[in-house]
């Protein structure tokens, strides 16, 4: 894993052969199972987002691994880790989601990534105290049509622009 950090809009990191391979078993949680996606190979992607979490907070504390509404504490804050895979790299007018189901757990904030699966790259987003989240996201009902992107959405969630994260 190799962090990339130029004048982009995002931080990035290349994933390497090691890093996939410490993602494959970083987690039995069933929790972690749930996914806006319904295909159910977004686990990897989810799971190198908090890899990249944990390398960028070593000072945070993992609890992904028993606790279904938060991946990491820092300073007194839950963290929730949320990641989207994607097959190009991020711009800032897309956008990032919450599904609705979750925004009653016990997260304090939320930090995004972009996994780019052709690349293998990790995009930071940004991060978000949910409180701002809620008032600042659109909620979109299954079988929305999200007027941004035109992606049909498949479960009740809450979305906003990637432009409104704090970096």
């Amino acid at each position: 894993m190799k962090a990339l950090k130029q004048n982009e809009m995002f931080d990035k990191t290349i994933i390497d052969d090691q890093t996939i391979e410490l993602a494959k078993n970083w987690s039995d949680f069933q929790g972690n199972r749930f996914s806006i996606r319904t295909d159910g190979t977004k686990m990897i992607s989810s799971n190198l987002a908090e890899i990249v979490f944990s390398k960028t907070y070593p000072q945070a504390t993992r609890i992904s691994d028993s606790d279904y509404h938060a991946d990491f504490v820092i300073k007194g804050k839950r963290v929730d880790v949320k990641c989207k895979e994607r097959t190009v790299l991020c711009k800032e007018f897309y956008e990032v989601s919450v599904e609705a189901r979750q925004i009653e757990y016990n997260a304090d904030w939320y930090m995004f990534y972009s996994y780019n699966s052709k690349e293998r790259v990790m995009e930071f987003l940004g991060g978000i105290e949910k409180s701002d989240y809620i008032q600042k996201a659109v909620l979109y009902k299954k079988g929305d049509i999200d007027p941004s992107n035109g992606w049909k959405v498949s479960v009740d969630c809450y979305n906003l622009k990637i432009s409104e994260l704090s970096r």
